[in-house]
């Protein structure tokens, strides 16, 4: 998903900062509650019987400079309508004390509602490694209600979460970015990708 195509799904950019020719999409939502700020559908209703084995692989790209000292909180998921399932990626002022991704789950709608965090802070990276990667990859495992996070620091760090919140996906799948609820915060997607498994086949 290429930032023209983010730009033709996002609600809230700041439109001086997001030229058509911008390799990025900017966010600046001045009073920011958990606001939705992009939703793209992956899959329709009916096409997967509930219990499919299904299993979503997303790599973000964002803006480390925002994210560096400043405060950009996003907040990548999946949703079927009823309930959200994602990551938090924290920018580096949450370092100290927060892993630089955690889970969140809730109730999606132009706000997220139910708003919650999970195991926020822990495991946390090194002091030596407290650098904003910029790139994250997500996988989520729907059946198990599981979803890792997977990013460059310490060679390699993995955050495992268990949702409580299951998704239906018979009733259709998209994904969904919000904001955090935090004042002046700033947020830069660059690239979004997707793979949807469903057993021995991919979709992208």
């Amino acid at each position: 998903m290429t930032p023209k195509y983010i730009r033709e799904h996002a609600s809230r950019i700041n439109n001086e900062e997001n030229p058509a020719n911008s390799r990025q999409i900017t966010f600046a939502p001045a009073n920011p509650r958990f606001d939705n700020l992009l939703r793209i559908p992956l899959i329709p209703p009916g096409v997967f019987k509930s219990s499919a084995p299904i299993t979503i692989q997303m790599t973000a790209a964002n803006d480390v400079s925002l994210a560096t000292g400043k405060d950009s909180d996003l907040q990548y998921g999946l949703s079927d309508g009823d309930n959200y399932i994602g990551f938090m990626l924290v920018d580096t002022k949450n370092y100290k004390d927060h892993a630089p991704c955690l889970g969140v789950e809730g109730k999606p709608g132009v706000r997220m509602g139910s708003h919650r965090t999970i195991e926020q802070s822990r495991p946390i990276v090194d002091k030596s490694e407290t650098f904003y990667p910029g790139r994250f990859e997500l996988t989520f495992k729907l059946n198990e209600h599981r979803g890792f996070c997977y990013t460059a620091h310490v060679g390699g760090y993995v955050k495992e979460t268990t949702y409580r919140r299951q998704l239906d996906i018979s009733k259709g799948l998209s994904l969904e970015v919000y904001s955090d609820d935090d004042r002046g915060e700033k947020y830069g997607i660059m690239l979004i990708t997707v793979s949807v498994i469903y057993e021995e086949e991919t979709f992208q």
